[in-house]
């Protein structure tokens, strides 16, 4: 769900891996948050959409070890 402004976008996504204890969120490639394993939403704020955005999410193990990153691209809103 996107925000009338564009700005904030609530990001939801589904999983049943149980070694991930912990989400991670990227936007344009960069990690920006983390939530608990038992996290399936969050929202982002402040996006900038004068270009295409790309946001990420993508397990992380007790260990460190990560996932492999899943998302979408946001089209630019100009």
């Amino acid at each position: 769900m996107i925000s009338a402004d564009g700005s904030e976008v609530k990001v939801s996504w589904e999983s049943s891996d149980s070694a991930v204890d912990s989400w991670a969120v990227a936007v344009n490639g960069l990690p920006v948050g983390r939530v608990e394993k038992a996290a399936r939403s969050l929202t982002l704020t402040d996006i900038q959409r004068d270009k295409d955005v790309r946001l990420e999410i993508f397990g992380i193990t007790a260990e460190g070890k990560v996932g492999e990153r899943a998302g979408t691209v946001l089209s630019a809103s100009h």
